[in-house]
């Protein structure tokens, strides 16, 4: 699929590709090529914002509409977040994602690999001391699609290249894309100009979680505040690109 796709997207002149990294649910590869991309990005060293995005994204405004936003507000970033305890996790309000330690096994995603995996973390917390996040960082955590300008993306890299042990630490944390860039800027001095706020939409109420979004939903999509949406299954529902492409963005290129 990776071939196929390099093939098909050859002719897009500004198209770059990282390394391919391991991108377990959960596990530290989400974090891994994210900080790829970021430092790929920071090296070329032209551009004013980076958008995370996954490949079951798609916009919900024009382009332009986006552009104006981002001038109208130039300087600003936008990053979902929460100090802890954050008020929506189960795992003790996100503590325990970082207190405990959480090795994820080179296996396939199964039930009996999982239940495997959750009885070898547990028989190890119970003999290992509690953690704390390193640098005496206060923890946050949220959405892991995020619209950063370029003075956070830029500290984002400088921060982890000169804290080694800190990006260790989150190799054995849950979930860790959802609160390492989280708690790196909103300890940071850049925290004054990031405003709490998610740029994609998600819906929650699945499941699956989060819910795949359908033709059903084009409606509610076109009232949507946010600049794009996810998750979309083309396979579920084939033509739902072009659908937003006509009745949602109603742009064309």
């Amino acid at each position: 699929m990776y071939r196929h796709a390099q093939v098909l997207l050859q002719d897009i002149p500004n198209l770059a590709y990282i390394r391919r990294s391991a991108t377990n649910w959960g596990g530290f590869g989400l974090v891994q090529a994210t900080l790829d991309g970021l430092r790929m990005i920071c090296q070329k060293n032209d551009f004013d914002y980076v958008i995370l995005l996954s490949g079951q994204d798609f916009p919900i405004k024009p382009k332009e509409t986006l552009k104006d936003f981002l001038l109208e507000n130039f300087g600003i970033s936008y990053l979902e977040y929460y100090r802890f305890p954050h008020p929506y996790w189960r795992d003790n309000g996100g503590y325990d994602r970082i207190r405990k330690w959480h090795f994820m096994l080179p296996m396939k995603k199964t039930w009996v690999t999982t239940k495997f995996r959750n009885g070898v973390n547990k028989i190890l917390n119970a003999a290992a001391p509690d953690r704390q996040i390193p640098n005496g960082l206060s923890p946050y955590g949220g959405a892991q699609w995020w619209c950063l300008y370029q003075d956070c993306v830029h500290y984002i890299v400088d921060f982890l290249r000169k804290n080694r042990a800190f990006l260790q630490f989150f190799k054995t944390v849950r979930i860790p894309d959802e609160i390492i860039f989280h708690t790196i800027l909103l300890n940071s001095h850049l925290s004054k100009n990031i405003e709490n706020r998610k740029l994609t939409y998600v819906d929650w109420n699945g499941p699956p979680f989060p819910r795949i979004l359908k033709n059903t939903d084009l409606a509610m999509l076109q009232k949507a505040p946010q600049f794009f949406a996810r998750k979309f299954d083309i396979l579920d529902t084939p033509d739902i690109f072009e659908r937003i492409s006509d009745t949602v963005i109603k742009y064309r290129d």
